[in-house]
This record gives structure tokens, C-alpha cells and sequence, in this order.
């Protein structure tokens, strides 16, 4: 562990340093005192265009918050070690001035901790184009009587990542009624062999869909798996894609506000239980759920959220703390503003599929929401629907924020 130098922001702040006299390992160490901050540095060679993995390891101990308090970061710097363009896709802070994006600090994130305690830090970077130097800071902060020691610091060349393109695809149909669940489900086959042509792997229809101009609606629930499951758990295995479709769910004396995904042979991958309940689910003596399952899919990690759950931020939030990158929303109508702030806020795709016509009033559209906020493909039109192809492997940067998804993790409270 060569070349790395002890740093502190203000000397006041400074945490006690050392190396390991056997292991060669870094250690920094705080005593009684609040807000300490310190880091070990070193410069690394690298070549502007190409790929590279970072890694390293820790041990903490007395740190509350490890997300927070102990990390890595790196700098990318030209040959006098100024800042560079970023080269990445970048998106753009309205109102800030123009120019190219900077090359902002990178934040790896954190890995599982082994039976020895030691967490890896790891992340995949390519090199903007100006950069000859790689800055790699080891931090411990704002923890007393705390101590971290750090080893296997590495950045190692990798060939440039591939695409993981993934076909989005949801409709906007709002059923009748007046026959049955199964008579509303049939409505629906059309349109998911539309969207299956359109290049469709995902698609997702909209809220209680199988219940929706029946009344009662409670009277309407089914078990899951049921008939409406098994009939949609069919159109996936003809098409060969994954569904999410909302259900009412019975279980016993209970009724959920429920959705379901299911996988192109048909499998039923999982389900959600609606957790915020407006009041009139209430009154009618639904359930509230009290989990925020993501599923791992041949496609990335699929959430769903479902209606009055993108009113909070709660929901969105802890689908994406459990590794959602794509969050599919069965909604019967909302406010635009909730599926842009919880895509934006979390750096996800929201899938929406609703019920209202945007064109009447101030509803969302039935789209795909991108990272920034925005509907990047969406239809407002009763029976059509909308497919687009998205990089799940493209790291989305922001202007003067860097990758705003692996500073979520570093950052938020």
C-alpha cells in the first residue's frame, strides 16, 4: 500500500493515521471528538476511453452508519491534475449555465460484508476522454471512537460493457365492465400481442384490471395464483414476455389491492401487495400490504408499486433500496408529477399504465418514465399502447451531480 497520503480538511478535524506494521493495511482511527473527517489518497495512472473496475475492501468498527461514514471515491484529473469533461451521456440541469458537464466524483458502492467482516467496494467506470489520473480517496467521517482499516485497493482494466436493452411496454385500457373478470382479461389479448410485436419483454397493464366496472370490486377478488392469473400466465408463455397486471387478491377473509409479474414461460415470478390504501379501500375493507418485494428477472430487478402508492415516496424508495431498476406502475390515474419525482428521485424506470385520458385533464399518461423524469414514449389514447427500448447498462450522469444513483446511496439521510 504504497504512495497513499494522509488528508484531512481542516487539522482540527484531523483523525489519527497508521499503517499496519505486519499486513501493510491503512488504518484511520477518531477519538472522542464529533466530526472528524480524514482520507488516504493516492494518484493512479489510467488511459482516457477505456474501462476500468475499482475495488478495495474495509473493516469498520464503532461506526453507526457505514454508507455514510465510511466510503471510496475518485477523482478524474487531466496531466496538471485539473477536472475534465465528462464524456458519458449526461443529463442536464435546466437553468444551469451551458458547457460541458464536468467529470464529477465518483461514489462506488458497497458489496456484501464476509464472515470476516471486511466489505468490498466495487464500480465500473469508463474513463473520460481527457483524464490521464485517477484520485482514489479512502474516508472515514463524522464517527466517534471509530476506527477503519482498508486493503486491496485495485483498478484493473475490463473490455467496455455490453447493452442490456430492454423492450418497456405498457397499455392504456380502461374495460367496460359489465360481464365478467375473465370477459375483461380477454379485451386485453390484442393489445398484448401488439405490444409483443412492437418488441415488447415487459409490459403492464393497468390497476384490479380483471375487476375494474365491476361492482362490488371486493366481491371480485380471486386467489392467486386463479383464474385471471392462470389466463395472463398464458398470453406470457404464448408471447414469450413478462407481465404485470393489477389483481384483487383474496386470502381468507382478506382482500389485497394486488400485482402480479409473470415471466415469458408463464411462471408466476412474484407478487405486491398495495401498501398505501386511499380512503375509499379502506371503507370497502381492503388490506394494506407491508412489503416491498423486488424480483430478479432475466431483463434487471423489477418493482411494482401500485396507484395511491406514488403519492409517497416511501414506496418508490425502498423498492429502489431493494435494487429496483425498473419499478412497473398499475394506476388507475394520478397527478404527472408523482411517476416523474419517483423515477427522478430514485434514478429508475417507472412503467405506468392508466386508466384516465391525459387529454381530459391533468392526468399522467400511460408511458415509460426514464431517470430524468421524463415520459421518453406514452399514450393517453383508450386501447393502444406504447413499447420502448431502453439500456439498462448505461449509467445515467448528471451535470454538476455526477452518477446521482450511486450518490443516492453515499448521500441520502
Amino acid at each position: 500500500m504504497e504512495g497513499w497520503v494522509a488528508s484531512s480538511p481542516r487539522e482540527e478535524l484531523r483523525p489519527e493515521f497508521s499503517v499496519d506494521p505486519v499486513t501493510g493495511n491503512l488504518l484511520i482511527t477518531t477519538d472522542h471528538r464529533e466530526g472528524l473527517q480524514g482520507w488516504w489518497a493516492r494518484k493512479f495512472e489510467v488511459a482516457g476511453g477505456t474501462h476500468l473496475e475499482f475495488s478495495c475492501r474495509y473493516r469498520a468498527e464503532g461506526v453507526e452508519c457505514l454508507r455514510r461514514n465510511v466510503f471510496a471515491r475518485i477523482h478524474w484529473r487531466d496531466e496538471v491534475e485539473n477536472p475534465v469533461a465528462q464524456t458519458a451521456p449526461c443529463y442536464r440541469i435546466e437553468h444551469y449555465p451551458a458547457g460541458p458537464p464536468l467529470a464529477e466524483t465518483e461514489y462506488p458502492g458497497d458489496n456484501a460484508v464476509d464472515r470476516d467482516g471486511w466489505t468490498e467496494i466495487r464500480g465500473e467506470y469508463t474513463v473520460p476522454v481527457d483524464a490521464t489520473t485517477a484520485i482514489v480517496e479512502l474516508h472515514l467521517q463524522w464517527a466517534s471512537h471509530a476506527r477503519v482499516e482498508w486493503s486491496r485497493v485495485n483498478l484493473r482494466k475490463l473490455p467496455p460493457p455490453s447493452r442490456r436493452l430492454v423492450g418497456l411496454g405498457a397499455i392504456h385500457f380502461n374495460p367496460p365492465g359489465g360481464g365478467t373478470t375473465l370477459d375483461n382479461c380477454r379485451l386485453t389479448e390484442p393489445l398484448i400481442r401488439e405490444s409483443a410485436e412492437k418488441g415488447a419483454d415487459l409490459v403492464v397493464l393497468g390497476e384490479h384490471l380483471p375487476s375494474q366496472g365491476i361492482y362490488p370490486l371486493a366481491a371480485t377478488a380471486e386467489t392467486i395464483p386463479g383464474p385471471a392469473t392462470n389466463f395472463f400466465a398464458g398470453l406470457a408463455r404464448q408471447f414469450g414476455i413478462h407481465i404485470v397486471v393489477g389483481i384483487l387478491e383474496r386470502e381468507g377473509t382478506l382482500v389485497y389491492n394486488s400485482a402480479i409479474l409473470l415471466g415469458p414461460g408463464g411462471e408466476l415470478i412474484g407478487k405486491y401487495r398495495k401498501v398505501t390504501l386511499p380512503t375509499p379501500e379502506v371503507e370497502a375493507g381492503l388490506a394494506p400490504g407491508d412489503e416491498y418485494p423486488v424480483f430478479s428477472t432475466r431483463l434487471g430487478r423489477v418493482g411494482i408499486m401500485i396507484c395511491y402508492d406514488a403519492f409517497f415516496p416511501e414506496v418508490a424508495r425502498q423498492l429502489y433500496l431493494n435494487g429496483a431498476e425498473i419499478i412497473a406502475w398499475p394506476v388507475w390515474g394520478s397527478s404527472p408529477i408523482f411517476p416523474a419525482a419517483r423515477a427522478l428521485e430514485n434514478q429508475v424506470y417507472v412503467v405506468a399504465s392508466t386508466y384516465e385520458d391525459a387529454r381530459v385533464g391533468d392526468w399522467a399518461v400511460t408511458g415509460i418514465y426514464d431517470p430524468q423524469g421524463k415520459v421518453i414514449a406514452g399514450t393517453s389514447a383508450q386501447g393502444t399502447v406504447v413499447v420502448t427500448s431502453v439500456d439498462l447498462n448505461e449509467q445515467p450522469y448528471w451535470q454538476h451531480l455526477g452518477c446521482w444513483r450511486d450518490r443516492l446511496h453515499r448521500h441520502r439521510p
